[in-house]
C-alpha cells in the first residue's frame, strides 16, 4: 500500500512538474501583492456587507472601504487612503449602522518618526466618518480622577463615545 501511494505522490509531482514547464512561470507579482479584497465582514443585521478593496488605476493608488447593501445592490465607498496617510488594518461592526475601522497614522514624538492607532467610525445611516485618537478620548475623559474600568467606561458613555474594550 505504501509503494502505491509512494509511486502515485511521484507521478503527481512529475507530472506538476511537466506541466508547469510546459506553461510559463507566475510573475513575482503573483505572490507578493497585496490582496485585491480583504476584510470582508458581515453587519449584525446581515443587511450590509463591508469589505477592503485594492485600487490600482493610472489615477488612483491605495486602498478603498466598500459598503455594499444587500437588499438594494447599490455601494458606497466612505473611506480611501493612498497608504501613505494612513493605512487600514481591520474592520468590524459596532452595530447595524456603525462601521469601525482601526487604521495606522504616521507621526512624529519628539522628532522621531511613529506610528498612532486611531479608530475610524462610519456611521451608514447619517453618511459621516469620524476619527478617534487617544488623545482625543483622553481630553474627553478630563472628569475622570483615576484609572478604573468601571468609570472609564461610565464617562466614555456619558460622552456618548462608543466604548471599546480589548482583553491582552
Amino acid at each position: 500500500m505504501k509503494r502505491i501511494l509512494t509511486s502515485l505522490t511521484a507521478f503527481v509531482m512529475l507530472f506538476a512538474n511537466i506541466a508547469v514547464a510546459k506553461n510559463q512561470l507566475l510573475p513575482l507579482e503573483a505572490f507578493a501583492s497585496i490582496p485585491d479584497v480583504s476584510h470582508v465582514t458581515m453587519s449584525p443585521n446581515g443587511k450590509l456587507i463591508a469589505s477592503l478593496v485594492r485600487l490600482n488605476t493610472d489615477k488612483q493608488q491605495g486602498a478603498i472601504i466598500n459598503i455594499l447593501d444587500i437588499d438594494t445592490r447599490e455601494s458606497i465607498f466612505p473611506v480611501q487612503t493612498d497608504n501613505e496617510k494612513f493605512v487600514i488594518l481591520s474592520m468590524s461592526w459596532a452595530s447595524d449602522d456603525l462601521l469601525l475601522v482601526e487604521a495606522k497614522f504616521p507621526a512624529v514624538r519628539y522628532g522621531t518618526p511613529t506610528t498612532e492607532t486611531r479608530i475610524i467610525t462610519y456611521s451608514v445611516s447619517k453618511k459621516k466618518s469620524r476619527i478617534y485618537s487617544a488623545v482625543l478620548v483622553l481630553k474627553s475623559l478630563s472628569g475622570c480622577r483615576k484609572f478604573n474600568p468601571t468609570l472609564l467606561i461610565t464617562c466614555l458613555m456619558m460622552k456618548n463615545i462608543y466604548c471599546l474594550v480589548s482583553m491582552a
